[in-house]
C-alpha cells in the first residue's frame, strides 16, 4: 500500500511539474498575412531567392487627392529564412488600370503634373537581424525603369517590372552597394487594402 501511495504521489508531482507548450503566436502574422501572392525577379543580376532569401509581394487600390481616377501600388519585401528583412521596396501612383508606365524620381515625378501615366518608387536596406535601417535608395535615372500591368481588378493585380535605384546617400561602406537592380520581375498578387470602395 505504502509503494502504490509512493507511486501516486510521484505520479502526480512529475503530471503537475508537466507544462503544456504553449505555441507562441507571430506577433507579425497580420503584416505577414498582407502579402499574398507570387513574385520572381533578378536583383543586381542573381535571383532574388539565392541564398535562402525570399521575395513576398502584396497589392493596394486607392483613390488619392487630386487624381481622377483609382491609382494602385505594390509592396515588395525581401526576407531571410527567418523572416529578417533585407529589402522593402514599393511601386506606386499608378493608374489602376492596365498599361506600361514609366517609372520616375520621386522629384520628378512631382513635377510630372500628376501624370496619369507615370508612377514612383523606393526601396530601404535593412541589417542585423532585419530592424536596422542600412540605406534608402532612390531611382536610378534610366530607360529600364517601367512597370507594366497585365490585368487588374478589385482582387488581385499582375505585371511585370524593371527599375533600378541608387543609393541616396554618400556613405561609403563597402557592405552597401552603390545600385541596386531588379530586372526581369513578374508579379501576381492579391490586393490585401482597398480603400477606393
Amino acid at each position: 500500500m505504502r509503494t502504490i501511495l509512493c507511486l501516486l504521489l510521484i505520479s502526480s508531482v512529475t503530471l503537475l511539474s508537466c507544462k503544456k507548450e504553449v505555441p507562441v503566436e507571430d506577433p507579425f502574422k497580420a503584416f505577414w498575412d498582407t502579402f499574398k501572392g507570387d513574385v520572381t525577379a533578378q536583383v543586381n543580376g542573381f535571383p532574388a531567392t539565392r541564398n535562402g532569401h525570399s521575395l513576398h509581394v502584396r497589392g493596394s487600390l486607392y483613390k488619392a487627392p487630386g487624381w481622377d481616377s483609382s491609382r494602385a501600388a505594390i509592396s515588395l519585401i525581401l526576407v531571410t529564412g527567418n523572416r529578417e528583412t533585407r529589402q522593402t521596396m514599393g511601386m506606386g501612383s499608378f493608374p489602376a488600370r492596365p498599361g506600361t508606365y514609366p517609372i520616375l524620381y520621386s522629384s520628378d515625378f512631382a513635377r510630372s503634373n500628376k501624370s496619369d501615366t507615370i508612377c514612383t518608387s523606393f526601396l530601404s536596406l535593412f541589417g542585423a537581424d532585419g530592424d536596422a535601417l542600412l540605406e534608402n535608395y532612390y531611382i536610378l535615372p534610366s530607360e529600364i525603369n517601367y512597370i507594366k500591368i497585365t490585368y487588374i481588378d478589385k482582387t488581385e493585380i499582375r505585371g511585370e517590372f524593371n527599375v533600378g535605384f541608387r543609393k541616396n546617400s554618400g556613405t561609403s561602406r563597402s557592405n552597401i552597394p552603390e545600385t541596386i537592380v531588379y530586372t526581369n520581375g513578374k508579379f501576381n498578387a492579391k490586393i490585401t487594402m482597398n480603400v477606393v470602395e
